[in-house]
């Protein structure tokens, strides 16, 4: 209890397991870290500091002093969502972020964000650039759900299927747009 209460975010960051929930929300965020080695700092955009399964870009003698998010702009509603056996204390099969701007109902910036898709969170710009420039719509979603599932390679594990994973990829992106659309509507409703 003590550890989960005192746990922070950089260090869910600097531990740069594949199943961390907070990596995959803050790059859908467009999150940049900081680095110090105490003398001079570099700021790098989340997804060059996660370099693989328990690997940052965190050079000896450094350490994240930072994250910084951009603040939101108007119409930007965002959502994650972590699919994992059992509601409590459980590492993530696959987490999923998305974030967008909608503008006259057209998707004007997009991103998304898988958590356990790959060797660390990764962004799916393949699926970005398809919503880009186009109405909010079901349609529109589904297939970007279903491009992301295709481009990505989640590996397997005694976890879960690397197949498994790209039919959660392809039924939750559809369900946290939902989240991030509804939220959107709350807004400017």
């Amino acid at each position: 209890m003590q550890v989960r209460n005192l746990a922070t975010i950089g260090g869910n960051l600097c531990n740069a397991i594949p199943s961390a929930d907070s990596a995959p929300a803050l790059m859908a965020c467009n999150a940049q870290v900081e680095i110090s080695d105490g003398k001079k700092n570099r700021n790098l955009p989340l997804e060059q500091f996660l370099l693989g399964v328990r690997k940052t870009a965190l050079n000896p003698g450094e350490l994240l002093s930072a994250i910084f998010m951009p603040p939101p702009v108007k119409n930007f509603a965002s959502a994650y969502y972590k699919f994992s056996r059992r509601k409590a204390m459980d590492l993530a099969l696959l987490g999923v972020a998305v974030s967008m701007t909608v503008e006259n109902n057209i998707f004007s910036d997009v991103r998304i964000a898988l958590g356990t898709a790959a060797p660390t969170a990764i962004r799916v710009r393949e699926a970005e650039d398809f919503m880009r420039n186009k109405p909010l719509s079901d349609e529109i979603i589904i297939e970007a759900a279903k491009l992301a599932a295709s481009v990505s390679n989640p590996r397997s594990s005694y976890r879960a299927s690397g197949k498994y994973r790209k039919q959660l990829i392809q039924s939750l992106i559809p369900r946290v747009f939902a989240t991030a659309r509804e939220r959107h509507e709350r807004k400017v409703g």
